[in-house]
């Protein structure tokens, strides 16, 4: 589905006194999470999920902004949040995940929840591809077969349908950032990854689990799904885990 579809619009919806921050993924948009966001606004919560800047119009407004732009964005809707509401929890999907660390270890939010979180590349070089990109602009993505059976929403998974390059390199540094402070984490939190995940190093998610510092943590292995579990077959049971542990944490 196209980045600039209306399904991968920002979203915003006022609820009650707890919100929580939804955030997405590389070259995605908030439409992955987009289910999540009605499910969280059905249940009374104040819900936000910004557009992290450079996605959901070209690869060329990409390629113009940083990690240090994606961060900045998060933190800059984190503590509009926190000025509405008296609690407030994050959860992340993919890239949404090493940013959900960060304000995680800066902020201490009630709680976290990582949706087959970006804490690792699967591609062992990404740290040059910057380099790589003065070259190759953009890698075309690959897409799924006409008579793929997999279950998934796929009407919400907008994104754009290459890669650019040299954004990998920004992608790692968030990676690195987000692994240097996860032991500064106490704030309750659930892991959730996909086993048939084959865009992100999945034993990040271990990494992370082992590495923060929360007494209430769990991590959940998810058989059936790639990356997006948000949209994947088991998404009613990622919405359950994630409709409990808010309910749990925020009393």
């Amino acid at each position: 589905m196209r980045a600039d579809h209306e399904n991968g619009k920002a979203f915003y919806y006022e609820g009650g006194a707890d919100g929580v921050l939804l955030l997405h993924g590389f070259t995605a948009t908030p439409g992955t999470l987009r289910p999540q966001g009605e499910m969280l606004r059905r249940e009374g919560y104040t819900v936000s999920c910004p557009m992290l800047p450079g996605h959901g119009t070209t690869i060329g407004d990409m390629l113009g902004k940083s990690w240090a732009d994606w961060l900045a964005c998060a933190r800059e809707e984190y503590s509009r949040l926190s000025r509405k509401c008296s609690r407030v929890a994050v959860c992340g999907l993919s890239m949404g995940g090493a940013l959900a660390a960060i304000l995680a270890e800066e902020y201490r939010p009630a709680g976290c929840v990582f949706y087959s979180p970006c804490i690792r590349m699967k591609q062992k070089y990404a740290c040059i591809a910057k380099a790589a990109g003065l070259f190759i602009k953009v890698a075309p993505g690959k897409p799924a077969p006409q008579d793929d059976p997999y279950d998934e929403l796929g009407e919400y998974n907008c994104a754009y349908e290459g890669t650019p390059v040299s954004k990998g390199y920004d992608l790692w540094r968030l990676t690195v950032r987000a692994r240097l402070g996860m032991k500064k984490i106490v704030s309750p939190v659930l892991i959730l990854q996909s086993e048939l995940d084959t865009t992100i190093d999945r034993t990040g998610a271990r990494l992370l689990y082992d590495s923060v510092s929360s007494e209430d943590k769990k991590l959940i292995l998810l058989k059936e799904s790639r990356h997006v579990c948000t949209l994947g077959p088991e998404r009613e049971k990622v919405n359950e885990e994630t409709s409990a542990f808010l309910r749990r944490i925020f009393g």
